[in-house]
């Protein structure tokens, strides 16, 4: 937090002691925004969880467990089944990604810069703006995966968010879910792309999958803390627990 967010060290901690305090009420907050509930973030200047709403009517409530409140147009469950459909639809390279955004409550479409103006990628974003709220942005390129391994602890970065690894699995890795968004990108140690995110639990449970192309995850046992067993399921460990047998 020091070098990437250019904090000294009692800011760091007291960054990490507000981050804290407002992820405690997210749960309370959002089952008092109920249905109307349109997805919560970190407000770095204000210290506290904001909780997007799409019902004026259950502001006090969500007020009342210590979040903070946007009233937004569109809820949680009308944003998610946006991209559901946007998945649907079949995107033409040109269009690197696609994921919902609470803060800019829409579902934002990632276009390469070099591809704007393709006619297969202007006619899949006139679908997907039949589909929902979208928002269309520009990237560089669409990423390549080439170079960086999937070994646990190993850092990897989502736009300027940097996290670690948490395991590898058949197919990518498992992380820490409040690190993206699904369908953001990921970049390795080494700025290569790895991947991409998919199914979360977060806010909840905070795990994220990450997809991953790269050569090697086939059998991702080497990848284990270097050991020959490869992860086939899920548990939730006790704490302290290990990750990976001695």
């Amino acid at each position: 937090m020091q070098r990437d967010l250019g904090l000294t060290e009692p800011q760091a901690r007291e960054r990490l002691a507000r981050e804290k305090a407002a992820f405690a009420v997210e749960e309370k907050a959002e089952r008092a925004a109920g249905s109307s509930y349109a997805g919560s973030w970190f407000d770095a200047d204000s210290g506290k969880l904001t909780v997007a709403v799409s019902d004026r009517q259950k502001a006090d409530a969500v007020r009342d467990t210590g979040a903070a409140v946007r009233i937004v147009r569109h809820s949680a469950a009308q944003l998610d089944a946006a991209r559901k459909r946007i998945d649907a639809l079949g995107a033409p390279a040109g269009v690197s990604n696609w994921y919902v955004d609470p803060e800019a409550n829409t579902v934002v479409v990632g276009v390469v810069e070099s591809k704007q103006k393709d006619p297969r990628v202007r006619a899949f974003l006139d679908r997907a703006q039949g589909a929902g709220p979208v928002r269309a942005e520009t990237v560089p390129q669409a990423p390549v995966t080439h170079a960086a391994g999937v070994v646990g602890g190993d850092p990897y970065c989502t736009g300027n968010v940097r996290c670690s690894i948490g395991f590898s699995v058949h197919g990518g890795f498992v992380t820490a879910g409040h690190c993206g968004g699904p369908g953001s990108f990921v970049r390795g140690w080494d700025g290569s792309d790895m991947g991409w995110f998919q199914g979360s639990s977060f806010p909840g449970d905070d795990f994220r999958a990450c997809r991953s192309d790269l050569a090697g995850l086939a059998c991702p046992g080497t990848h284990i803390c270097r050991s020959p067993w490869a992860l086939r399921a899920r548990e939730v460990p006790p704490v302290v627990s290990r990750q990976c047998p001695p």
